[in-house]
């Protein structure tokens, strides 16, 4: 079922180390927020403060990442990400149990957290290099959708393990969580046995090039090809879109679904069911159908949902259509993997990647940020109807985000149209 061995040991150790990663940022939150910091008010402060040293790090370090991942052997460097990744978090178990000066705890997991990002800019790169290398081309599509699947089943399961975890048996041992997922990740990578004819040979490089002119190499590659490029800019426009729902879903529950709060934590759950119902079945229909036609349908499609959901008043209907929303947005992110190991040369793949997954960490911080301002100030007492629709605050962005989301699936129609079928 998972393709071959190599990819099957792969598969397995990203799916326990991305538990453990969703298992370790709740508890990590849990812990700054309702331990260190009970009954402070500044605790949600703090608590951002560790996010935004996140998102710092990505957007920052990522595409530069990405120069070290191209020049290194994938494998190695998962392998040392891994080692390294383990050793800051055994780090936070000593400070769980040791007394210390509370800045001085504060200032520790800042630093941990910021170094397990850094180590993470090199190991995601590296791993699709990896699964380039030991996946068959035409089974490429399939084994993308499983490692999203993957993710996405984690992200459903992770947090609700983290705080029955933490009250079970305490802050060290929720820790201790994380930090064997990455000594299993590192054990079943070990295992993985790359066939050389597998990886074409490396393209001579100058030995005076820098890092800075590998960096600007990549760029040019990602401005120069239009599909690569296609791909950079829906990164950021999408999340301009997607980042509004994430960031106002909550407030539309309330005011246009006249729901309760706690089917906030509902509609999350049927749009992440229907996100790994999509990762997993994305990839087979990019195999069969096109991954070209799975990007562009489900971008279409995902402004459909988004729009239809901005209409509704009720929170039953709105179940059926988040779930399709989160299946759409499951199976495009599924096939944007193959399209871009087809069309991007291995020595460039570790730089192309890196520099799109910070990119859209900024598109979605940039609008969260903007509409969340947008509906507390200038659309706070918006009440108007237009063709016939009433818009309030909220479904007004939604409409708009849906806008930009179809528009960007026929932009990538038109950058795609160029490619050969057998890239398609």
């Amino acid at each position: 079922m998972l393709i071959n061995r190599n990819y099957a040991k792969l598969w397995f150790g990203q799916t326990i180390s991305v538990v453990g990663d969703e298992v370790f940022g709740t508890t990590l939150l849990i812990w700054i927020g309702y331990v260190l910091l009970a009954g402070k008010g500044y605790a949600p402060a703090v608590s951002s403060v560790v996010l935004i040293v996140t998102s710092i790090v990505i957007i920052f370090l990522g595409p530069i990442a990405g120069v070290f991942v191209d020049r290194w052997e994938a494998r190695r460097t998962m392998l040392r990400m891994d080692l390294i990744r383990a050793a800051l978090i055994s780090s936070l178990i000593v400070v769980s149990v040791v007394t210390l000066p509370l800045p001085v705890t504060l200032t520790i997991i800042a630093v941990v957290v910021a170094l397990d990002t850094a180590a993470s800019q090199f190991f995601n790169p590296s791993r699709i290099v990896l699964l380039r290398d030991i996946v068959p081309e035409e089974m490429q599509g399939r084994a993308s959708g499983y490692a999203q699947s993957a993710g996405a089943l984690a992200s459903i399961i992770g947090p609700p393990l983290a705080a029955p975890l933490l009250v079970s048996v305490g802050v060290p041992w929720a820790i201790t969580v994380n930090a064997l997922s990455f000594l299993v990740s590192y054990l079943l990578i070990r295992l993985i046995k790359v066939d050389p004819a597998a990886v074409p040979p490396a393209k001579p490089r100058e030995e005076s090039a820098g890092v800075w002119r590998e960096f600007v190499s990549g760029m040019r590659f990602i401005g120069g090809h239009s599909l690569v490029r296609a791909v950079l800019i829906l990164a950021v426009v999408v999340q301009l879109g997607i980042g509004a729902f994430v960031a106002l879903d909550l407030y539309f529950v309330a005011e246009n679904l006249n729901a309760e709060p706690k089917w906030f934590g509902v509609l999350g759950g049927a749009f992440g069911v229907g996100a790994v119902i999509g990762s997993f079945t994305g990839g087979f229909l990019g195999d069969r159908l096109g991954h070209v036609r799975v990007i562009v349908g489900g971008f279409v499609l995902s402004g459909a949902f988004l729009f239809a959901y901005s209409r509704l008043e009720s929170v039953w209907p709105a179940l059926a259509v988040i779930a399709g929303l989160g299946y759409c947005i499951g199976a495009l992110n599924t096939a944007l993997a193959p399209v871009l190991m087809r069309v991007v040369p291995r020595d460039l793949l570790g730089r192309v990647f890196a520099v799109i997954m910070p990119a859209n960490r900024l598109g979605a911080i940039v609008s969260i940020a903007v509409t969340s301002v947008l509906v507390s100030t200038v659309l706070k007492d918006l009440d108007t109807t237009l063709f016939g629709m009433h818009l309030g605050r909220i479904d007004a962005v939604f409409g708009c985000a849906a806008l930009i989301v179809t528009a960007s699936g026929i932009y990538f129609w038109f950058a795609a149209r160029s490619l050969p079928d057998s890239i398609e």
